[in-house]
């Protein structure tokens, strides 16, 4: 902002930080009321997006200023933001249409809510420059389009595909990364002043400095920050965070702050000082798993896998007992995680057909499995009289023999229809499908012995009772119960939005269902009728495990937030 107070903003709302206390305050929640909020950077307004609705509130009173209807073009508001003059807003529009997608842009005066001028540039997000005189978006394979706020006209097309773009404080300079490189453009000509094209690996985002002489890139990967003199792309410091997922100068110039996955970092570049402040707050979770032989006498564990960006993740094992952490590291691409019995550790899938074996105790590589050539979509274990983990990929699932010194690359279970998205395996082998099928396998995984057919071709989420008396299916908004063995499909049980993670309790009494906006229901197996309702996250519900004793409901949020539930 630009009193130099750092906003960090996502799933949980907007966020204010405070350095001295190494905490992030969200005073804005009761204006928000959970919906998305977008602040002006110096502070005064907070705007909020209610369906087709942006209200504007001044944020010291917390008086609503004014309400915009949008709903004269139908469409999904997707971004707000407040012009320099302090006196203008402008709304984002995503319409959906056959092939790509249309965006309008409006602007609206603050003042009394009128619109003073709408047009329809390509590609999406747009970027404002800091003094409010062009806008930019990002992802259209037509060009890069600089429009002129000032006309509501395209001022110039650039000969880029942008993923990210940046403007100068005065926004005569503009940096756009385009694939593995970085270029740099005069606006009021479109003459290409720089290149960088360094193998520094993967750029997820640049940042011009407010007198455009110095670039920042950043990698959302293991990479690297890194500062650069303009035009010319000389180093001039390297930031060592990992997993950025967003960064900014402060509108003096003097400073630069930036998001890692697991820490906050600001480098004073008067100074030449960084620090990096451990804010315990990670992305979104992926997967959950509990140590399936430990009580909680002894010190039962989750383990927890994070995704802040395309190219790491990172892995966390929590000791519930103590509430410590056993240990936090960064790992390559990972899709799913799964705690295995002792001795043989916490599994994790990967790319390429990866499965690494992770040590328990201190999160070193115990040993790697090479399945298939595509990456791994989920992993179940099933324990009898051996050790046995399944990893499902692209047409098939892998079975691995644990401890299978000699076994390097599973058994190939060939699946038809597509990715297998889901598996589950208690005394059955079950594997939910692309097309929509679910394939049941024999208890040893060798023999097709049943084939459903779902309703719907949505993504399909299994899960099983652990007698094996029950299967459960879900697609969109509808649970489908399904008794093994004849495979009759039950009739369904309607919940009011998209189902994202599914789970059953150990006893067999519970099915936990987790919705799109934040809320997981809890309903009875039997008749489907809900028994009660969570509320706690801020985002989309991604992964639910109940604990081995089932007295634990572990649920996982795009908000980065795990909430332990006691169960009765």
């Amino acid at each position: 902002m630009t009193n130099g107070q750092i906003i960090l903003s996502g799933d949980r709302g907007i966020g204010l930080l405070d350095e001295e206390n190494f905490r992030i305050d969200y005073p804005f929640q009761g204006m928000l009321e959970g919906r998305t909020g977008f602040l002006s950077a110096d502070g005064k307004y907070l705007a909020a997006i209610n369906d087709q609705t942006v209200n504007v509130f001044e944020v010291a009173s917390q008086a609503l200023t004014v309400s915009i209807d949008t709903s004269d073009v139908d469409g999904i508001l997707s971004q707000v933001q407040f012009l320099a003059d302090g006196l203008t807003l402008m709304v984002e529009k995503y319409i959906p249409s056959e092939g790509f997608a249309d965006r309008r842009i409006a602007l609206y005066q603050i003042s009394d809510g009128a619109m003073t001028a709408v047009w329809s540039p390509t590609g999406s997000n747009l970027v404002l420059s800091p003094n409010g005189h062009y806008a930019a978006g990002v992802n259209s394979t037509i060009g890069l389009q600089v429009w002129s706020i000032a006309s509501g006209g395209l001022w110039t097309t650039l000969p880029v595909i942008a993923s990210r773009v940046s403007f100068s404080g005065d926004g005569q300079i503009i940096a756009v990364v385009e694939l593995a490189k970085v270029k740099l453009f005069w606006v009021w000509d479109s003459f290409e002043i720089g290149r960088l094209e360094k193998d520094i690996g993967h750029i997820a985002g640049v940042a011009l400095s407010p007198d455009g002489k110095l670039l920042l890139t950043w990698s959302d990967g293991p990479e690297p920050a890194r500062l650069w003199t303009v035009p010319d792309f000389l180093p001039v410091r390297t930031l060592d965070i990992q997993g950025v997922s967003s960064a900014a100068f402060s509108p003096d110039g003097t400073e630069v702050a930036l998001a890692g996955d697991t820490s906050f970092g600001r480098y004073d570049v008067v100074i030449d000082l960084f620090y990096q402040i451990g804010l315990n707050t990670y992305s979104p979770v992926t997967d959950l798993s509990f140590a399936p032989d430990r009580q909680f006498s002894a010190g039962q564990r989750l383990a927890v896998l994070y995704r802040p960006g395309p190219y790491h993740s990172v892995m966390l094992n929590w000791d519930i007992t103590t509430q410590t952490t056993q240990f936090v590291q960064t790992t390559g691409t990972a899709f799913n995680i799964e705690f295995l019995p002792e001795p043989y550790g916490i599994a994790l899938g990967g790319e390429h057909g990866t499965i690494q074996l992770i040590d328990a105790n201190d999160g070193s590589l115990k040993r790697a499995f090479k399945g298939g050539a595509t990456s791994v979509q989920d992993l179940t274990v099933h324990v009898s009289d051996t050790v046995r983990l399944a990893a499902s990929a692209m047409n098939e699932v892998r079975i691995f023999t644990l401890p299978g010194s000699d076994e390097k690359n599973g058994r190939d279970v060939r699946i038809s229809g597509g990715w297998v998205n889901s598996v589950v395996w208690p005394c059955f082998l079950a594997a939910a499908v692309d097309d929509g099928s679910i394939q049941i396998l024999d208890e040893a995984g060798e023999k097709q012995e049943h084939s459903i057919i779902m309703p719907e071709g949505f993504n399909t989420l299994i899960s099983a009772t652990m007698d094996c008396s029950r299967l459960l299916a879900a697609q969109d908004r509808s649970v489908y119960p399904i008794v093994t063995g004849t495979w009759e499909t039950l009739p369904s049980w309607e919940l009011p939005e998209m189902i994202t993670a599914l789970a059953v309790s150990v006893d067999g009494s519970l099915a936990a269902v987790g919705l799109m906006y934040g809320s997981i229901r809890l309903l009875d197996m039997e008749t489907g009728k809900e028994i009660s309702s969570l509320e706690g996250h801020a985002g989309m519900v991604t992964a639910l495990k109940f604990s081995p004793d089932g007295s634990i409901l572990a649920s996982g949020g795009r908000d980065g937030v795990v909430i332990l539930w006691g169960v009765k």
